[in-house]
């Protein structure tokens, strides 16, 4: 035995873990060769998978054993001799990740927090309301008019669930997706046993809220014994209406039981996650100021790691993914000229639901006349719709150069693959995000010109402000959990 192990790691280029022992569980010699910079070859016993993988890459090479758990010195060899072929890969970075799970700091921090599970009972839990995650919904559910509720009639809606929650991942959590919420049949599981109720908002500052009744919802608000925390709000209103004199209208004529719901969110947190400045300034309109500008927190999913946009030309060969808006139908023909053009292009089906069961390949596809779409669009493949963010995200990752078009949540999807995309601002939505953000943007009203080049527009599009400001972005954000007492877990952040 030796004290100095260390010494003899650091002298080599690669240690090896030849064990074939069962109880194997959680060899402790790896840390030491990580700490002293090596990559690991080594048998699949106990952790050793979990502790040597970061993002699916492995810090060298990981070998199973034989029936029995036997070793075969051939597989040994073979796996040796291949790293040793290996002239091209470097594991500095992967080993740098994994490092920091085993500094003395994390694990001390992940000890202290089993330890007050154990002691307190119940891990902290939170109360989710709105938005839903990916569940068992499929395309085909979809096809059919009555399901369009289960994504809250647009798939975007599944982006802020999954992405979301994903920065809350060290929380356990109760999710509702009712909408109306439903705070008072949750009344005493929400006050025995969350910490708080966390609301994550949509564009609720839009013409529909003036429907909605929040009257059953304020009369249990006094009653909840929690803080709550809104994120995320944000607002619809058209381009054209965005001037003082409209957007004081508009607050006036809003349903004063919303009015009055908003004042209550607002006395029970000491700050309200909004999109963007004209929310801001929506609700210092209905007296409401204790407000950060924080952006989505979709935007935030990659946490510590900060995204470059691998921008590449663009040619009539590239893979664009289009996107529209229902409120805009006279631009469809537009898009359909676009994908004509861009042989390789698809339409993302986000609220345009009613489309699915056209978008296999058929000579006789008949599209809803509101559409205006020729029948020649439908005669090659043209559609395509996620109801799981994963998929959607290796979609992009795989199969697209670059998306264009209304939906701002495939933007954002687009944009945190890598990806470049383009928003077409058409509301206060896509407006106030894309201003915040930094992501490049045309009005919609050039896709009126004949001329339109979308080669001009995606050359003239420039990522710097999105890449620069990322991580003040995220610090502001995080300050805003801080603020309200929300605790995130910098090991969830940092490897989302």
């Amino acid at each position: 035995f030796k004290q100095n192990t260390r010494d003899y790691i650091a002298m080599s280029d690669v240690f090896l873990l030849a064990s074939k022992y069962l109880g194997e569980s959680f060899p402790l010699v790896i840390i030491d060769a990580l700490f002293c910079g090596k990559p690991v070859i080594s048998t699949n016993v106990g952790e050793v998978v979990n502790m040597l993988t970061h993002n699916g890459q492995v810090a060298g090479r990981i070998f199973d054993l034989e029936g029995d758990m036997q070793l075969s010195v051939e597989k040994l060899a073979d796996n040796i001799i291949d790293f040793m072929n290996d002239k091209n890969s470097d594991y500095t970075p992967i080993i740098n990740e994994l490092k920091k799970r085993f500094t003395i700091e994390e694990v001390a921090d992940k000890y202290i927090k089993q330890y007050e599970e154990l002691t307190f009972g119940i891990k902290n839990q939170i109360y989710i309301a709105g938005a839903m995650p990916t569940n068992n919904v499929t395309v085909h559910d979809l096809e059919t008019p009555e399901n369009k509720y289960l994504v809250g009639n647009n798939t975007g809606n599944l982006v802020i669930g999954d992405f979301s929650r994903k920065l809350l991942n060290n929380y356990r959590h109760y999710d509702s997706i009712a909408f109306p919420f439903e705070f008072d049949k949750d009344l005493d599981y929400i006050n025995n046993n969350c910490e708080r109720i966390i609301i994550l908002a949509t564009n609720w500052l839009a013409k529909y809220i003036k429907n909605q009744d929040f009257e059953p919802i304020n009369e249990v608000m006094p009653k909840i014994k929690v803080p709550v925390t809104i994120l995320g709000l944000g607002s619809n209103i058209k381009l054209e209406d965005l001037n003082k004199e409209y957007m004081q209208n508009f607050v006036k004529d809003i349903n004063p039981s919303f009015v009055r719901f908003m004042h209550l969110c607002a006395e029970k947190s000491p700050s309200i996650s909004v999109r963007g400045y004209i929310t801001q300034e929506l609700l210092h309109y209905m007296g409401i100021d204790n407000v950060d500008v924080t952006g989505c927190p979709t935007w935030y999913v990659n946490g510590e790691n900060n995204v470059k946009i691998d921008k590449k030309p663009l040619t009539e060969e590239s893979n664009i993914l289009f996107t529209g808006n229902q409120d805009l139908r006279m631009y469809y023909p537009k898009i359909a000229k676009l994908m004509e053009k861009y042989v390789n292009s698809r339409l993302e089906i986000q609220t345009e639901l009613d489309l699915l069961k056209y978008r296999k390949v058929e000579s006789n596809a008949k599209c809803p006349n509101n559409y205006k779409l020729p029948d020649s669009f439908f005669r090659k493949p043209w559609g395509i719709c996620h109801t799981d963010t994963n998929n959607w995200a290796a979609y992009i990752i795989n199969s697209i150069d670059l998306s264009f078009g209304f939906r701002i949540h495939n933007t954002i999807m687009t944009l945190k693959q890598g990806k470049p995309a383009i928003i077409v601002v058409n509301d206060s939505r896509t407006k106030e995000m894309s201003e915040f953000y930094g992501i490049p943007s045309v009005n919609y009203q050039v896709l009126d010109d004949d001329n339109f080049s979308l080669e001009d527009v995606y050359n003239s599009a420039d990522y710097t402000k999105l890449e620069n400001e990322y991580q003040a972005k995220f610090e502001n954000y995080k300050n805003f959990l801080t603020k309200n007492g929300i605790i995130y877990d910098k090991q969830v952040l940092a490897n989302v």
